[in-house]
């Protein structure tokens, strides 16, 4: 950091600090603590460092002939601090934006030692003529190290903090469809505004799916209103609470049907022993009465939404699924060629359980179980088969649906979907307590976490990586004792 000359007189002596530096600064520990309407206090205690600077002092008068010249070596001892006041708001970009950093407050304990003078006798009047100066060189620089920090480099940081959050789904290893299907899609937790009580700071997110692969798609619907009330509850029992609505899950599987994945290919081989049915025609005999005068020929069934499937949370961690679905059958000739014959469209009514796994030493997750589903409005839109008699395959396509077709989505979505633990892969956070609970129109997770905050900031201001003196020209110093041609004086 660039500290211009300090000059001034006092009491008869003209004095000269230049060449200012600051090493080995180590912070014991940062705080931040809620300022309702304002933004954040942030408390800096056991600041220690060492303050190098070179020094000049000359009596002012003719009968005052003392002038000497050498280095001073400050330490600031661990007992000194420092606070002040930060603005939080929203950037441009839709980061969190801090600043201006308002009624700074610096406590000092400082020891003073003297390098370079021969006049003995004057190292007390030294000493009294730079201690003020010293002093508010420090506390200046000490306010502007804040600044440059909190609305420089932390800003900086925060702006580079991906606050879209990709979806991971812990599938078992050797499933790579699994482990791929949600790689796509991201969550965008970017900020549309930031207020701050007396308890807590609540961040409304932009909260929208993201197609990564297609960042110009848009997503049907409108986006929707933000509530009043924090997203736990007036009583919010835990450190953090995040709420999504309807729309955010909607927008996902209108995303999932874009991409394919709402699609399932139903043969023989998918069908448990159980299931009282062939897939070919001869099962489809008694709705297809031209199938009667053909001989039997293998089918399968392809099965996905029409239509973008709708989601409707309820209480007790319920979701309500609906969708409008088409089975498409295709018959196999005895040549392995796939040849066309029916389709049938259906609504898709069910209704599945959200809850949290893991904890205890475990990742959190997030999983979904689909309980059953139910078939109905049925109907044949396109057909290269004649008649199908519809209403009689209610009881085959139930089967097919919940036989077949769910237990394949619940192992698919068996493992869950892991909350993420580390942000940009640098900054650690450590879940504790993650719950779900699901409600009318929306679902809120909410958690304790830890953050090395002091580390984080211990990191941006270590003289490797963030020195006080970057950018400073004069001749480098380490905190010690200099060479031997320069005698220690004397130390307060």
């Amino acid at each position: 950091m660039k500290v211009p000359v300090m000059e001034g007189t006092r009491r008869g002596f003209r004095y000269e600090l230049s060449n200012f530096e600051i090493v080995e600064m180590d912070i014991a520990s940062a705080k931040l603590d809620f300022v309702a309407g304002t933004g954040l206090r942030a408390d800096l205690s056991g600041l220690e460092f060492h303050v190098w600077l070179d020094y000049l002092i000359d009596g002012e008068d003719w009968y005052n002939p003392v002038r000497t010249s050498g280095q001073l070596d400050v330490h600031v001892r661990p007992k000194s601090s420092a606070a002040g006041l930060l603005g939080i708001g929203v950037s441009a970009a839709g980061r969190p934006h801090i600043g201006p950093v308002e009624d700074v407050e610096v406590t000092l304990d400082l020891s003073i030692a003297i390098y370079g003078t021969i006049l003995r006798p004057l190292v007390n009047t030294v000493l009294w003529v730079f201690q003020r100066p010293v002093e508010r060189l420090i506390v200046s620089a000490i306010k502007r190290q804040l600044e440059t920090f909190y609305i420089g480099d932390l800003n900086n940081y925060l702006s580079l903090v991906d606050l879209r959050v990709p979806l991971r789904l812990a599938a078992p290893r050797g499933n790579e469809l699994a482990q791929e299907a949600l790689s796509f899609m991201e969550l965008d937790l970017r900020l549309c505004a930031a207020s701050v009580d007396e308890e807590m700071l609540q961040l409304d997110v932009y909260g929208a799916m993201v197609d990564a692969e297609d960042p110009n798609a848009t997503i049907p619907g409108e986006a929707g209103t933000l509530p009043d009330a924090p997203p736990a509850g007036d009583d919010h029992p835990h450190m953090l609470a995040l709420a999504l609505g309807e729309k955010q899950g909607n927008a996902a599987l209108h995303i999932l049907r874009k991409k394919g994945l709402l699609h399932k290919t139903v043969t023989q081989e998918d069908l448990p022993d159980d299931v009282p049915f062939k897939l070919s025609t001869n099962t489809f005999r008694p709705f297809v009465p031209a199938w009667w005068l053909m001989g039997r020929k293998p089918m399968h069934v392809n099965a996905f939404a029409s239509e973008d499937p709708v989601v409707d949370m309820k209480v007790n961690n319920t979701l309500r699924l609906q969708s409008a679905v088409s089975f498409e059958i295709i018959t196999v000739e005895h040549n392995g060629e796939e040849k066309y014959a029916f389709t049938v469209s259906a609504q898709v009514d069910g209704q599945a359980d959200a809850h949290v796994i893991g904890g205890g030493g475990e990742p959190y997750k997030l999983q979904v179980v689909i309980s059953s589903l139910a078939v109905s409005k049925l109907r044949v839109p396109k057909s290269h088969v004649g008649i199908v008699t519809v209403g009689l395959l209610r009881p085959f396509l139930k089967t097919l649906v919940n036989n077949v077709i769910v237990p394949k989505a619940n192992g698919f979505l068996s493992g869950g979907i892991e909350v993420p633990e580390t942000f940009n892969d640098k900054l650690g956070v450590d879940w504790d307590g993650l719950t779900l609970k699901v409600g009318r129109d929306s679902a809120v997770g909410s958690a304790d976490f830890t953050v090395n905050v002091s580390g984080l900031v211990q990191q941006m201001l270590s003289p490797s990586a963030r020195a006080m003196a970057r950018g400073q020209t004069s001749r480098p110093r380490v905190a010690a004792a200099p060479a031997q041609a320069e005698e220690l004086i004397a130390e307060v």
